[in-house]
Order: C-alpha cells, then sequence, then structure tokens
C-alpha cells in the first residue's frame, strides 16, 4: 500500500487540477495505514500484529 503512496506523492501532481490533489492527499493518507480484515464475530481482527502474537 505504501507503494500506491510513494508513486503520486512523486507523480507530476503541480499539474493537476485542486480537486485532483485533494484525491490524491486523501489516497496518499490512506495509503499509509496498514490494512485490516474483520470476520463477523468468528476471528479477532487479521492483521500482522495478531499474527505476531
Amino acid at each position: 500500500c505504501q507503494r500506491i503512496g510513494w508513486a503520486l506523492y512523486e507523480s507530476p501532481w503541480i499539474k493537476n487540477s485542486i480537486e485532483c490533489n485533494k484525491i490524491a492527499m486523501l489516497v496518499i493518507q490512506r495509503s499509509k495505514k496498514v490494512p485490516q480484515f474483520r470476520v463477523g464475530g468468528f476471528l479477532p481482527e487479521l492483521s500482522l500484529a495478531y499474527y505476531a502474537k
């Protein structure tokens, strides 16, 4: 996920519209979060921290 954020950061964003840049910033912020999966009531949150225990 972090590669997506870096690819957007390194793109020629200065040529884009303000709206496009806002969306790019949102994607960059969300790409910093670690993906987590939940299966309703059956398993705890599946993440790297869960498997590292």
